[in-house]
């Protein structure tokens, strides 16, 4: 920007020059400054502007468990092993055992103890215990 400035105040200073070597204050056709054939680098260039995100809407899958999610509401129940896991690579097919089960909304836990998300209108607390021992992993009362 600041090289065409000095460009348009030398064009001004020569005018001013030539008009007060003309006669001073006498009219004179002036000659027009010479138009620059090119321009500044900044002013070549486009404003750089950030990619735009593009959305892809994606249908919806149908799973064969339900899955849990925040906006699923449910009631929580833990239950303590009456045997600990051995390992907790144990953990993984017992939880997806149990959400296979009708009314679970989800489940996790530990090596001693799970955490069920159930429906209470499909399923009760009795229920999930006795689906436990079913299972394999039978638990105790909860709160005991």
């Amino acid at each position: 920007m600041i090289p065409q400035r000095n460009a348009v105040a030398s064009v001004l200073v020569v005018s001013l020059i030539a008009l007060a070597g003309c006669g001073g204050g006498q009219a004179t056709t002036a000659t027009p400054p010479p138009t620059p054939t090119s321009a500044p680098a900044e002013t070549l260039a486009p404003a750089a502007t950030a990619p735009q995100p593009t959305t892809t809407a994606v249908p919806p899958t149908a799973t064969s468990a339900p899955a849990a999610t925040a906006t699923q509401a449910g009631e929580k129940v833990t239950f303590e092993f009456v045997a600990p896991l051995s390992t907790i690579e144990e953990l993984d097919p017992l939880l997806a055992a149990v959400e296979d089960v009708e009314g679970v909304l989800g489940a996790s836990g530990s090596q001693v103890d799970i955490t069920i998300t159930y429906d209470p209108a499909v399923i009760t607390v009795e229920e999930l215990q006795a689906k436990m021992a079913e299972i394999g992993q039978p638990v105790k009362e909860p709160g005991s």
